[in-house]
């Protein structure tokens, strides 16, 4: 409750910069959504926001740069979509069917990783490393002929990119 009256009354006054601290740790799913969405309507009105967070999410939807300190050093600072190529891969496509699964693959522009067919189902997960014509062919001869009966696509996430950049460390 002491966090929402503090974004109230940062709200309430026509502030040029606001600083905001992890606004949307403790709110349900709803509530974050709409403070979001507040704080962008903020930024389309001139408002110039400093946004820390370690919910990737806020910083997907909310930020044009990220900034990631470490000990106190500043080690990245690039706009968001450069940030977010760093993952290796524009998106994960996960497809599962029936009857006979599909191969292995590994080109430039995709990488297929089938799994072991389970009671007549196989299900195989796609890395697409560049949106291209070419990565869609590639994706269409690998099907078909196939059975599919889902095609769910995963945009590379800030998650992913920080994942590739930081395992192991500790930024």
């Amino acid at each position: 409750m002491r966090q929402r009256l503090h974004l109230a009354v940062g709200f309430s006054t026509s502030p040029r910069v606001m600083l905001l601290d992890e606004p949307t740790v403790g709110l349900d799913p709803i509530e974050a959504a709409r403070l979001r969405s507040d704080i962008s309507a903020m930024r389309e009105r001139g408002i110039s926001i400093l946004l820390t967070s370690h919910y990737l999410l806020d910083v997907e939807e909310l930020a044009d740069r990220v900034v990631v300190l470490d000990k106190g050093r500043l080690v990245e600072d690039m706009p968001l979509a450069d940030f977010a190529r760093r993952a290796g891969f524009a998106a994960t496509i996960t497809v599962t069917g029936r009857g006979e699964p599909p191969t292995a693959v590994s080109s430039p522009t995709v990488s297929a990783t089938p799994r072991e067919p389970e009671a007549g189902r196989w299900r195989l997960t796609l890395s697409i490393k560049e949106w291209s014509a070419g990565a869609l062919q590639e994706v269409g001869a690998l099907l078909d002929g196939r059975a599919v009966e889902s095609f769910d696509v995963t945009p590379a996430r800030l998650e992913d990119s920080f994942r590739r950049l930081y395992a192991g460390k500790r930024p």
